[in-house]
């Protein structure tokens, strides 16, 4: 259900998924366990649920070589922590990036050098609650941010672009570097 429907284009539809998730109780669902966990994050489920499922994955499932093994998986069921732990981190379905939209932010978190639709390169870090990241554009497209909260905004060449609607485009140019963080 996580990619059949758009939170910023049919909530409605996004609702109904969330609840189908949960209705059905999709964290179960032998069929195809490495959908579960990375769906409930593109959902924005409880991240501290989709957490613990990944450490009973772990605790109950994970051979000697560190694979967590299913009935039927193949190579698909080692994405499955690496793709969760990146949908809780960075979104960027429908070309909108989200930072850390899944993630509980109390817990403290950093990556670096991650991929985003749209050709940018995405630094990030959430430490006390507070998020800072940089957007590299590879190939000069439109940045979209999904504001991550209140008080935040893009710095590009030196220029305050606060963060008011829910999501922000701006054009860039190849190779430009466009920061967000808190307003100071």
């Amino acid at each position: 259900p996580a990619g059949g429907a758009s939170p910023i284009h049919e909530p409605e539809m996004f609702e109904a998924a969330k609840n189908t998730f949960e209705i059905l109780d999709c964290w179960e669902d032998e069929r195809m366990p490495y959908c579960i966990c990375p769906s409930a994050a593109r959902l924005g489920l409880d991240p501290d649920r989709i957490i613990e499922r990944l450490k009973a994955y772990i605790a109950g499932r994970q051979l000697q070589n560190g694979v967590v093994a299913f009935i039927g998986g193949g190579i698909e069921n080692t994405s499955i922590i690496p793709t969760t732990l990146e949908e809780m981190m960075l979104q960027s379905y429908e070309n909108v990036i989200k930072l850390f939209y899944a993630w509980n932010h109390s817990s403290d978190a950093t990556f670096k050098g991650w991929r985003a639709n749209g050709a940018f390169i995405v630094d990030a870090a959430i430490k006390d609650g507070k998020i800072e990241a940089t957007f590299r554009s590879e190939k000069g497209r439109p940045l979209s941010i999904y504001k991550p909260g209140e008080g935040y905004a893009l710095y590009k060449n030196g220029v305050e672009l606060p963060l008011v609607d829910t999501i922000t485009t701006v054009e860039t140019e190849p190779g430009e570097i466009i920061k967000l963080s808190l307003i100071a």
